[in-house]
């Protein structure tokens, strides 16, 4: 059995030590919990304080109290919507179903329906006939507006596709005469992609 008197006083100072910095060290945890529940509540959705803030706090923290290094919990929350892709001309578009095919100079045939952005309003639809009727366009080729076949390019057959159309990209201040479109309206297509006539290539002489 050790005496009292055999716990030199230095021993005794360690061991005080030790407490205080484990006591800082819970701060610490304490401290990068505040900072991913400040992000948290200014961000417009989920979200968590920076890895590169997070991760040394944790490290030094877990360091310090003798413990192994825990592995951050991911902060990517589960997304319920269809990835989307905004191109240059301001089209953005939204696979619904996954595909990818179609290029420029095909001659392709779609279904669709054609609705107004902001009101939800339908100007025109594929479905409307009976039987429905494919529209046949010539991607690149002009004769519809640019965000309807640029909207199209990637489609393989059997895909459905949403695209939405900025006004410059649609018909601007010159909707269609007689047309439901208002001027200057954003436009949205639901697209599902019947068919795809390529040209044959241009044999060698």
């Amino acid at each position: 059995m050790i005496s009292p008197a055999a716990i030199c006083p230095g021993d005794i100072r360690s061991s005080e030590e030790m407490m205080g910095i484990r006591l800082w060290a819970l701060s610490t945890v304490a401290t990068a919990a505040l900072l991913s529940a400040a992000y948290s509540v200014h961000a417009d959705g989920p979200a968590t304080a920076p890895s590169d803030v997070i991760n040394p706090l944790l490290a030094a923290t877990t360091q310090l109290l003798g413990t192994a290094s825990a592995t951050p919990a991911a902060t990517t929350m589960p997304t319920t919507h269809p990835a989307s892709i905004l191109l240059p001309s301001g089209v953005m578009i939204t696979d619904t179903h996954a595909g990818g095919g179609a290029q420029s100079g095909d001659t392709v045939y779609v279904l669709y329906t054609g609705r107004i952005q902001n009101t939800g309003v339908e100007f025109d639809s594929s479905y409307d006939r009976h039987p429905p009727e494919p529209m046949r366009v010539t991607l690149g080729s002009g004769g519809v507006i640019l965000g309807f076949w640029e909207g199209i390019i990637g489609m393989q057959i059997g895909d459905k596709r949403t695209i939405d159309i900025p006004a410059e990209a649609a018909y601007g201040p010159n909707p269609p005469p007689g047309s439901k479109i208002p001027p200057n309206a954003a436009l949205e297509f639901d697209i599902e992609l019947v068919g795809i006539a390529r040209p044959l290539p241009a044999t060698a002489k």
